[in-house]
């Protein structure tokens, strides 16, 4: 009791000291790879755990593997792959597979494609990087089981689950676990650590040129919104300096060809009814205008122009009268002695800004671009965005597991990174690329990672296979060697000097073992021969009555029970006789015991004559109680039997030692027959038999009593 006391303190003090350095690990000791995506080593003191502590206690560092990883947020996927992998890596160690090779089975035919199952069941996200994460956790999780292979080396046996070190597996499978384990740690290390930094490289060359692309956009947008805003202001500047009508309307025309985003210039007066209106062309559609329809006075453009008495650049907004579209306003304020007489507005169409829009996508590459005001209703997208103008864009940011500094968003249900500039004028310049770019640049390290671990840990390992089998080999060929090789004294397999002194030194000592164990068979065989025959022996005295060398009780009733089954199932009759010496006490009271044993003796052997057959069963029963089983032929040949040994013992006289007297004694016998299966078992028909005798006992003795049972044409039950 005291020792599974100390025992189950010692699991217990292993469970938590491996629970705390799992926490540790999961909460203070993770590396960053890229994005939120890190390296955890919990599940490597969870996997040893398995090796040093019984299943049960071991569950308890599994449960505070997984607290801590939920506190630091890791997806339910990856919590429950955690519990299948425990499981199913408790149970290959039991089947008696190494550590490593345990986890290498589990993910590669299990782990890894549910795993990517079950990303698909996650969010949208999730989806998208499913591969990516599967490759990843796949790898950190063979990490793990190869760093706990590592430790168990340094481990003492004594310190492990004696359960499983017990189940020893062969010499060349532990070199090659170990050095499998020991090559693994390193490269995974490598490849992660280059994983992580070809990641964060590229993440960096996409954001530089992400801002590069955006503030050259920005200041595109800039110069565009200040070269047009001149031209107003131009405008504008020659009305206030009282420049005749015709002049003006003639330089209006003339800005207007020479801009074509421009597709009105018009001046209006501090009412805000349209004055000049250019192009020329559509003087005529203005003239057919109603007179609501020739102001913008309840345009923003005008009335924040009249207001401040600055240029002013609207907001997008719809345009209305000539010409339907978006469009954005740039309005400026003209006056005379500082009074406010009126604006020149400009409607910029943003539907035929091609020029602007050519430079911006020859600039994009494989990249996109959303330009809005600075209330965030959209400007100019490219072709492959397509918002509709007038739309308000502010990006959401969503989660990109793949990048930490990058910030993503969803547009038309596509996932992209992006960066944003923003002009003097507030526009907003997004710069976007497409997320799953990096998600196909990091599968591909990944890729190129895996083929090389694969190239490089094949060569490896057919190395340490070899390596292992050829130190292992002369000692597997010394044990299967007979020790005659002895002679030579040239070892079997030679590796180096210090092996074939090892091999000769043990081939000698295994002679001399042999020749011990063949002595010690030797002698084992004689002692197990005479042990055979004393048990035969004892056996035979066990079912034999020392008195007369009949059977005894015991002895009878075993074969009895067997003979009498076989006469059932053969259907053959048989009988059962009881035979009790009359009168025997005062034969000992007369004569002593001794005497008595000799009359017992005599009335064995007159038994004995008289049932020769291999069927007849005899046996004393107690006392000076005989008993018989005869078996098969008919009925009445067994009666005459026991007639004959009733007559006989009549005649048999012995004579008293010491004394001219002789002694003879009878006997009464009480027999049950039996024809045919009657289902009687041996208990029922020594008692029927022995009911019999006792009507011999009341009737006067020396006589017979037979009862039959079955059925028989000439004796029915």
């Amino acid at each position: 009791m005291g020792q599974k006391k100390q025992q189950f303190l010692e699991n217990i003090q292993k469970a938590l000291l491996l629970s705390l350095l799992v926490i540790a690990s999961n909460l203070f000791l993770e590396i960053e790879l890229f994005g939120d995506t890190e390296l955890l080593f919990g599940s490597t003191f969870v996997i040893l755990s398995l090796q040093l502590i019984p299943f049960r206690y071991a569950s308890l560092v599994f449960i505070a593997c997984l607290l801590s990883m939920h506190q630091t947020n890791q997806l339910w996927q990856e919590l429950v792959m955690v519990t299948l992998e425990f499981f199913a890596i408790a149970y290959l160690i039991h089947r008696r597979l190494l550590l490593i090779v345990a986890s290498a089975i589990f993910w590669l035919f299990f782990g890894a494609p549910f795993l990517w199952i079950l990303l698909q069941f996650g969010e949208t996200g999730l989806k998208d990087i499913s591969i990516l994460l599967t490759i990843h956790t796949t790898l950190n999780s063979v990490l793990n089981a190869a760093i706990a292979a590592s430790l168990l080396v340094i481990i003492p046996n004594s310190l492990q689950n004696q359960n499983i070190v017990g189940k020893q597996n062969r010499l060349a499978s532990n070199i090659f676990a170990l050095c499998a384990s020991t090559l693994m740690v390193p490269l995974l290390l490598v490849s992660f650590v280059y994983t992580g930094d070809s990641a964060k490289e590229f993440e960096k060359l996409t954001s530089e040129d992400l801002s590069s692309k955006a503030s050259f956009i920005s200041q595109l947008t800039q110069s565009f919104l200040k070269e047009h805003e001149l031209i107003i202001r131009q405008q504008a500047d020659l009305i206030s300096l009282n420049t005749p009508d015709y002049l003006v309307y003639q330089s209006m025309i003339v800005a207007q060809k020479r801009n074509p985003a421009f597709y009105n210039i018009t001046s209006t007066d501090e009412n805000g009814q349209f004055l000049l209106f250019a192009p020329e062309k559509f003087k005529q559609d203005l003239d057919n205008l109603s007179e609501e329809q020739k102001t913008v006075a309840d345009r923003q453009y005008f009335l924040e122009a009249k207001r401040t008495e600055r240029i002013f650049i609207s907001n997008t907004i719809m345009s209305r009268g000539l010409i339907q579209g978006p469009m954005l306003s740039i309005a400026a304020p003209y006056f005379d002695n500082s009074a406010f007489k009126g604006i020149v507005f400009g409607a910029i169409n943003l539907n035929a800004i091609s020029d602007f829009r050519t430079k911006i996508e020859n600039l994009l590459d494989d990249s996109s671009a959303i330009v809005t005001d600075k209330n965030g209703f959209v400007v100019f997208t490219t072709v492959d965005i397509q918002l509709p103008p007038i739309s308000n864009f502010i990006p959401v940011t969503t989660y990109n597991l793949a990048s930490k500094n990058l910030q993503s968003t969803m547009v038309n249900n596509m996932s992209y990174v992006y960066e944003r500039e923003n002009n003097s004028y507030g526009w907003r310049v997004y710069v976007l690329s497409d997320a799953n770019t990096m998600m196909s640049h990091l599968e591909h390290v990944y890729y190129l990672v895996g083929i090389s671990l694969i190239l490089v840990l094949s060569i490896f390992l057919i190395f340490a296979y070899n390596l292992s089998s050829k130190i292992t080999e002369p000692l597997v060929a010394l044990l299967n060697s007979d020790g005659e090789s002895k002679q030579t004294n040239k070892p079997l397999i030679s590796i180096s000097k210090e092996f074939d002194d090892v091999e000769l030194k043990l081939k000698h000592s295994k002679f001399l073992v042999q020749n011990f164990e063949n002595r010690l068979k030797q002698q084992v065989t004689e002692k197990t021969t005479q042990l055979e025959q004393l048990n035969l022996q004892l056996a035979a005295q066990a079912r034999e009555d020392g008195l007369t060398h009949l059977l005894n009780r015991t002895g009878f009733d075993e074969l009895a029970v067997n003979a009498i089954k076989t006469n059932y199932r053969l259907e053959q009759p048989f009988s059962l006789a009881l035979l009790d010496i009359d009168h025997f006490k005062q034969i000992n009271d007369n004569y002593g015991h001794p005497f008595g044993d000799k009359c017992l003796r005599a009335f064995s052997a007159l038994l004995q004559r008289n049932c020769k057959r291999d069927t007849d069963i005899i046996g004393r029963y107690g006392g000076e109680e005989f008993i018989i089983l005869m078996s098969g032929k008919n009925i009445d040949v067994h009666h005459q039997i026991i007639q004959n040994i009733h007559q006989q013992t009549m005649g048999l006289q012995q004579k008293v030692p010491n004394s001219n007297t002789n002694v003879s004694f009878t006997v009464s016998i009480g027999i049950c027959s039996v024809l045919g299966n009657v289902n009687l078992s041996l208990y029922d028909i020594v008692k029927l038999a022995d009911e019999e005798l006792y009507k011999c006992k009341r009737g006067g003795r020396n006589r017979i009593a037979i009862r039959t049972y079955g059925y028989s044409p000439e004796n029915p039950k």
